[in-house]
């Protein structure tokens, strides 16, 4: 199981070396440009700097490196019937 994400080169918003400690679910919210698309941008290997990949970790509880399958869904790949999207994601029918 992945224990930590950890991100070794700054990329926009993330600072180097910038550690995620997860839990068996963990949640990813905040801020509008407080940095979640950038990360998650890193983690499924589109983040470049300088036309190189932002190095990611995955590292088990060990802190023992781990080779996962990344699987990223892009929400502008994800299209609301046209009434669903003049709700907020908290009234919307698209999240139970």
């Amino acid at each position: 199981m992945i224990n930590k994400i950890k991100i070794t080169k700054e990329y926009k918003t993330i600072p180097k070396d910038f550690v995620l400690e997860l839990e068996q679910m963990t949640v990813i919210t905040g801020e509008n440009n407080s940095g979640k698309t950038n990360f998650i941008k890193a983690v499924a290997g589109e983040a470049k700097v300088k036309k190189e990949l932002v190095k990611v970790e995955f590292l088990d509880k060990d802190d023992q490196p781990l080779i996962p399958e990344i699987v990223y869904i892009a929400a502008e790949n994800i299209q609301p019937a046209e009434d669903e999207a003049k709700f907020s994601a908290k009234t919307t029918g698209l999240i139970k």
